[in-house]
Protein backbone atom coordinates (compact mmCIF):
# COMPACT_ATOMS: atom_id res chain seq x y z
CA UNK A 1 0.00 0.00 0.00
CA UNK A 2 1.45 3.89 -0.73
CA UNK A 3 1.85 5.62 2.23
CA UNK A 4 1.18 9.23 1.32
CA UNK A 5 3.13 12.17 3.67
CA UNK A 6 1.72 15.62 2.22
CA UNK A 7 2.24 17.76 -0.70
CA UNK A 8 3.85 21.01 -2.00
CA UNK A 9 1.82 23.38 -4.25
CA UNK A 10 4.27 26.03 -5.56
CA UNK A 11 3.98 28.97 -7.42
CA UNK A 12 7.57 29.83 -8.72
CA UNK A 13 8.86 33.27 -10.08
CA UNK A 14 6.19 35.63 -9.26
CA UNK A 15 7.60 38.89 -10.75
CA UNK A 16 6.64 41.94 -8.98
CA UNK A 17 7.97 45.73 -8.88
CA UNK A 18 7.47 46.82 -5.96
CA UNK A 19 8.77 49.60 -3.22
CA UNK A 20 10.53 47.65 -0.43
CA UNK A 21 14.03 48.54 1.33
CA UNK A 22 16.01 49.97 4.19
CA UNK A 23 16.19 53.83 2.44
CA UNK A 24 13.59 56.55 1.57
CA UNK A 25 14.59 56.29 -2.32
CA UNK A 26 13.99 52.75 -2.45
CA UNK A 27 10.63 52.78 -1.44
CA UNK A 28 9.81 55.43 -4.22
CA UNK A 29 11.56 54.00 -6.71
CA UNK A 30 10.95 50.67 -6.44
CA UNK A 31 12.43 47.90 -7.63
CA UNK A 32 12.35 44.25 -9.87
CA UNK A 33 11.60 41.32 -7.22
CA UNK A 34 10.98 37.42 -7.85
CA UNK A 35 8.79 35.42 -5.41
CA UNK A 36 8.75 31.34 -5.10
CA UNK A 37 6.59 30.13 -2.53
CA UNK A 38 5.73 26.23 -1.12
CA UNK A 39 2.65 25.58 0.50
CA UNK A 40 2.49 22.31 2.15
CA UNK A 41 -0.79 20.30 2.00
CA UNK A 42 -2.38 17.34 3.50
CA UNK A 43 -2.62 14.20 1.47
CA UNK A 44 -5.89 12.12 2.08
CA UNK A 45 -4.79 8.94 2.88
CA UNK A 46 -5.59 7.46 -1.11
CA UNK A 47 -3.81 10.14 -2.23
CA UNK A 48 -5.55 12.57 -4.65
CA UNK A 49 -7.33 9.82 -6.25
CA UNK A 50 -10.67 11.60 -6.53
CA UNK A 51 -10.15 14.84 -8.47
CA UNK A 52 -11.60 16.90 -6.38
CA UNK A 53 -10.84 20.65 -6.17
CA UNK A 54 -11.77 20.64 -2.44
CA UNK A 55 -8.46 18.97 -1.66
CA UNK A 56 -6.44 21.16 -3.51
CA UNK A 57 -4.65 25.05 -3.12
CA UNK A 58 -6.53 27.36 -5.87
CA UNK A 59 -3.30 29.03 -7.67
CA UNK A 60 -5.07 31.88 -8.81
CA UNK A 61 -6.34 32.86 -4.96
CA UNK A 62 -2.70 32.08 -3.92
CA UNK A 63 -1.31 34.38 -6.11
CA UNK A 64 -3.75 37.51 -4.78
CA UNK A 65 -3.01 36.57 -1.52
CA UNK A 66 0.92 37.07 -2.51
CA UNK A 67 -0.32 40.41 -4.57
CA UNK A 68 -2.34 41.86 -2.04
CA UNK A 69 0.42 41.81 0.64
CA UNK A 70 3.35 42.56 -1.59
CA UNK A 71 1.51 46.17 -2.35
CA UNK A 72 2.41 47.48 0.88
CA UNK A 73 5.82 48.67 1.16
CA UNK A 74 8.15 46.90 3.57
CA UNK A 75 11.91 48.39 4.91
CA UNK A 76 13.05 44.26 4.99
CA UNK A 77 12.44 41.63 2.63
CA UNK A 78 11.84 39.72 6.23
CA UNK A 79 8.96 42.09 7.15
CA UNK A 80 7.44 41.25 3.48
CA UNK A 81 7.82 37.30 3.79
CA UNK A 82 5.80 37.38 6.88
CA UNK A 83 3.40 39.32 6.15
CA UNK A 84 2.50 37.15 2.80
CA UNK A 85 3.13 33.80 5.02
CA UNK A 86 0.46 35.12 7.69
CA UNK A 87 -2.04 35.92 4.57
CA UNK A 88 -1.51 32.76 3.24
CA UNK A 89 -1.97 30.58 6.52
CA UNK A 90 -4.89 33.11 7.15
CA UNK A 91 -6.57 32.67 3.86
CA UNK A 92 -5.64 29.21 1.97
CA UNK A 93 -7.22 26.96 4.71
CA UNK A 94 -5.48 23.76 3.12
CA UNK A 95 -1.78 25.07 3.46
CA UNK A 96 0.03 23.83 6.66
CA UNK A 97 3.09 24.79 5.76
CA UNK A 98 4.90 27.95 4.07
CA UNK A 99 7.93 28.41 2.34
CA UNK A 100 9.06 31.76 0.92
CA UNK A 101 11.89 33.13 -1.04
CA UNK A 102 11.95 36.63 -2.19
CA UNK A 103 14.77 37.97 -4.27
CA UNK A 104 15.61 42.01 -5.21
CA UNK A 105 16.65 41.87 -8.65
CA UNK A 106 20.12 43.92 -8.47
CA UNK A 107 19.81 45.51 -5.09
CA UNK A 108 21.09 49.02 -4.95
CA UNK A 109 24.56 49.48 -3.85
CA UNK A 110 28.15 49.47 -5.60
CA UNK A 111 28.56 45.63 -6.53
CA UNK A 112 27.64 43.68 -9.45
CA UNK A 113 25.41 41.29 -7.42
CA UNK A 114 22.39 39.55 -9.79
CA UNK A 115 19.99 39.71 -6.44
CA UNK A 116 19.49 39.71 -2.55
CA UNK A 117 17.01 37.49 -0.94
CA UNK A 118 15.60 36.04 2.18
CA UNK A 119 13.99 33.03 2.59
CA UNK A 120 11.52 31.68 4.92
CA UNK A 121 9.74 28.95 6.39
CA UNK A 122 6.79 28.71 8.33
CA UNK A 123 3.86 25.80 9.67
CA UNK A 124 1.17 26.60 10.97
CA UNK A 125 0.41 26.19 14.78
CA UNK A 126 -1.76 22.80 14.99
CA UNK A 127 0.77 21.46 12.13
CA UNK A 128 3.94 19.34 13.03
CA UNK A 129 5.69 17.73 10.31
Amino acid sequence: MTRYEHATVHLNGVHLYGYHGMSEEERQVGNHFCIHVGMDIAVPPTGFITDSLDLSVNYAEAYEVVKDEFRISSMTLEHLATRIIEALLRRVTLVEKVEINIEKMRPPFPSDCQSASVRICAYRDTYCP
